[in-house]
């Protein structure tokens, strides 16, 4: 950063867009070199079926080298019924 204040942020996105492209997110991760992903939502997102159609999308891959989701071993559905639970307990 210069003396002036100015300064210049540069972030690197790659938009996935199309029918059907959500398949493709255990193998975007992979790519990624990614072992443990993290989902991060909200409640609207789950209130729709995005969080269920996205954990599903891990449940669906058979390979041992993809990624799963944090916390679910190999079983995000698992992983999901916890964070329902915790969240109904709040």
């Amino acid at each position: 950063m210069s003396n002036t204040g100015y300064y210049q942020y540069n972030m690197r996105a790659v938009v996935h867009s199309g029918v059907g492209s959500i398949i493709r997110i255990p193998a975007l991760m992979q790519g990624l070199g990614a072992r443990r992903v993290l989902l991060i939502s909200d409640a609207g997102l789950k209130q729709v079926g995005v969080v269920d159609r996205v954990a599903a999308t891990f449940d669906n891959w058979q390979s041992g080298t993809m990624p799963v989701l944090a916390g679910t071993g190999s079983s995000p559905t698992r992983f999901m019924n916890i964070v329902r639970i915790s969240l109904n307990r709040s």
